[in-house]
């Protein structure tokens, strides 16, 4: 099985500090997952996926767009609500 991260942004996790996005890409990479960044997604279709960059052949797809922290996170020593 090969797994393929698309991001839109110029990093993962974009809106968190860049240590954080850091490890996330070696946490990733760790387990051999593909991370494309800067890189929009076009069309879904039933066997691949339309990128930016060219299609991506895929058996099976999964969409997740965005990341919040919890409320209950803001608590927690060294995070801090901006909104």
């Amino acid at each position: 099985m090969h797994i393929t991260l698309v991001e839109g942004a110029p990093r993962v996790l974009a809106g968190l500090p860049e240590k954080v996005s850091l490890q996330a890409m070696y946490a990733l990479r760790a387990k051999h997952i593909t991370v494309l960044t800067d890189t929009k997604v076009q069309a879904i279709h039933a066997n691949r996926v339309e990128t930016s960059r060219g299609d991506l052949p895929a058996d099976v797809i999964v969409w997740a767009a965005g990341h919040q922290r919890r409320p209950s996170a803001t608590s927690v020593s060294g995070c801090r609500s901006t909104g």
